[in-house]
């Protein structure tokens, strides 16, 4: 009987979203690492914080003391302006509200724009994107810009400062 209730406890928990510091994270398997401090989420995590900006992997951990999400692995981020995000090891930092990663990532924005990054830091309360590297934009007219520094404002939809990579 004991058994049978714990079962049914375990399960009831593992259905549930968890609420992590305004992040909602759910996922098919959770596991605590008790020695590194994480929870581990793997298959279907999603990922929503209190802006809405919702992040889908298949492997990502929590670091609740540090309020940290790291996805491991290919990553999709939907912003609460509608920019979507695609790369992999995506960090979403809920102590200091930022998504970033040092990796490739790729951004389409309302306009069907293409922007290639050498990673990436976004502002989750200003909305706002900034990135240094190797940047290339595809426009819908399949123009082709490449930057060396790019800020993009996403509430006003546009480029605020870039700067042209020479030839």
């Amino acid at each position: 009987m004991k058994n049978k209730f714990l079962l049914l406890l375990f399960l009831f928990f593992l259905s549930q979203p968890i609420m992590a510091d305004n992040l909602n994270i759910q996922s098919s398997s959770i596991t605590i690492d008790k020695k590194r401090k994480l929870t581990i989420f793997k298959e279907g995590v999603v990922a929503i914080d209190a802006k809405k900006n919702i992040l889908k992997s298949n492997y990502a951990e929590y670091n609740k003391e540090l309020k940290l999400l790291k996805s491991l692995g290919e990553t999709s981020i939907q912003t609460s302006e509608g920019f979507f995000i695609s790369g992999n090891n995506i960090i979403f930092d809920n102590k200091n509200n930022i998504l970033k990663s040092d990796e490739d990532v790729t951004i389409q924005d309302l306009e069907n724009n293409n922007i290639y990054l050498q990673g990436f830091e976004y502002s989750i309360n200003n909305n706002f994107f900034r990135s240094t590297g190797e940047i290339k934009v595809i426009d819908e007219k399949k123009n082709v810009f490449n930057f060396s520094q790019i800020f993009i404002d996403e509430k006003k939809r546009e480029i605020i400062n870039w700067i042209f990579k020479t030839l």
